[in-house]
């Protein structure tokens, strides 16, 4: 956003920002990397509301847990719409114009689910509106099309479908693997 642009243009603005402190969350999505993202806010000191297929008990690191049915009364108490679905012919346009405008005004939208998922001219439309601001790692063409709105938006960022791409990730990987595979067979959908 402005730090970029100030940055861009080498100039020193210092500017006030909205802490993360106080605000709420809205992680759809809430299965293995949700959660990670939850407990990794939760420290600072944000209210943090998941979205799963099957409803429960809230449990840490989040708040409340719903089902997708209440999603649109939660949207508009979304401070940061967090989306880890993936992706099916139920999620295809999961989030779309209707549904991104009911976020509150200043409202971010952070997307690593699948790019069908979000719909990006909506977003475009939303960015005029109500949402502040997108990190978009996912699209429903990859590599993004050079001519995309989206590269050149100034309160986008855009990166590369790299999310899982930290230095130790086939580790990780691996390692998450062979805990699926020796969790009982219910647990891994067997």
């Amino acid at each position: 956003g402005a730090h970029a642009r100030a940055q861009a243009d080498r100039r020193w603005e210092p500017a006030r920002f909205r802490s993360l402190a106080g605000r709420t969350l809205l992680v759809v999505g809430a299965g293995h990397t949700g959660t990670a993202l939850a407990a990794l806010v939760r420290p600072l000191g944000m209210r943090v509301v998941g979205v799963r297929r099957t409803a429960g008990a809230a449990a840490p690191p989040f708040d409340e847990l719903h089902t997708p049915a209440a999603l649109d009364d939660l949207l508009p108490r979304a401070d940061v719409l967090s989306i880890h679905v993936p992706r099916t012919p139920e999620t295809e346009r999961f989030m779309d114009a209707g549904r991104l405008a009911r976020l509150p005004a200043g409202a971010v939208v952070l997307s690593a689910a699948r790019g069908a998922v979000l719909d990006a001219d909506a977003l475009l439309a939303a960015l005029e509106r109500n949402v502040a601001a997108a990190w978009l790692d996912v699209f429903d063409v990859e590599p993004l099309p050079a001519e995309s709105a989206l590269w050149s938006h100034p309160d986008v960022l855009v990166t590369p479908h790299c999310a899982d791409q930290v230095e130790d990730f086939p580790r990780r990987f691996a390692e998450r693997f062979r805990a699926l595979w020796e969790a009982e067979p219910a647990e891994r959908g067997a």
